[in-house]
């Protein structure tokens, strides 16, 4: 091939990759967001430090807790509904100086050890450490994570709403279509997975989009530390076949029996009509609009 001719082929295969990056990109794109998620994600499911509560004789799951000595586990309490679990950082909450610790040592130390933890409160981390490392000065005094709303911290008397480095978007974008990079949401499940698995883990994930592939879908990351899944970066339909899968598990014997025919009936049609669970999924999805990082 002449040298030539070979400068031509380059040229055209640079201006395809360009065309093609072009008709990828989002204006909300924040790709330093998404290159410190997926990394964060990788090292939490590949370190083997953190794991999902296991399923214990009585039927409950085991307790959420972290070994960190910067970190506990606390509930707070949504409208007397129901309580959601999140990490308080120790030493701001007791106000002990002397055991002040910065930032981001407390979040080595909390990823080093290990945790019984789920993936809305590994979502609520990896957030925080985005911001930390984009937006470093605004979470100076960090004294929650996973708190609603998302994060919150003492400035002075005040409380400043951390959540507002964030955008929340009016009217949500697509998860499976044009979800920016380095924005964060949460891909459903169908609303009544529990009734099929009533201690199952997979009524949804809590995730980061991390990436494009070829054919510019995006990519998510999540929480899995047994690497089910997020061994590599997934796009929504590979992640909601898998939640289809796990749907479809055998209905455990701990379920009530008067109930399980019924279940064992509707499971049989999910597996003739995958598009029927896709459309039920879809709904949910509605409800939970993911947000980005601000661009500072």
């Amino acid at each position: 091939m002449s040298s030539l001719l070979k400068n031509i082929l380059f040229f055209l295969l640079l201006s395809c990759h360009l065309l093609q990056a072009s008709e990828f990109s989002h204006a909300d794109d924040n790709p330093e967001a998404a290159a410190i998620a997926l990394a964060t994600f990788q090292r939490i499911n590949t370190a083997g430090n953190w794991c999902y509560p296991n399923l214990q004789e009585d039927g409950t799951l085991e307790e959420l807790t972290v070994s960190s000595k910067h970190w506990r586990v606390n509930f707070q309490d949504i409208q007397g509904i129901r309580k959601v679990p999140y990490l308080e950082k120790i030493d701001c909450v007791t106000g002990d100086i002397m055991s002040r610790i910065s930032l981001g040592d407390a979040f080595e130390d909390l990823l080093n050890k290990p945790a019984v933890i789920e993936c809305t409160m590994t979502q609520a981390v990896v957030i925080a450490m985005c911001a930390n490392k984009i937006l470093d000065p605004h979470l100076a005094r960090l004294d929650s994570v996973g708190k609603k709303p998302v994060l919150s911290a003492p400035m002075g008397e005040n409380e400043v709403n951390i959540f507002s480095l964030f955008t929340k978007k009016s009217t949500p974008f697509s998860l499976e279509g044009n979800a920016p990079l380095g924005s964060f949401g949460y891909i459903t499940n169908i609303d009544h997975y529990h009734s099929f698995q009533p201690h199952g883990l997979a009524a949804g994930f809590n995730v980061a989009c991390v990436g494009r592939n070829n054919q510019g879908l995006p990519l998510f990351m999540g929480f899995d530390p047994d690497k089910e899944l997020f061994d590599l970066p997934r796009t929504f339909a590979e992640v909601q076949r898998f939640l289809y899968q796990e749907t479809l598990k055998p209905i455990g014997q701990h379920h009530n029996p008067k109930a399980k025919d019924t279940l064992e009936s509707l499971q049989a049609i999910y597996k003739e009509n995958f598009q029927w669970f896709q459309e039920q999924c879809g709904r949910t999805q509605k409800k939970y609009p993911a947000f980005t990082l601000k661009r500072s």
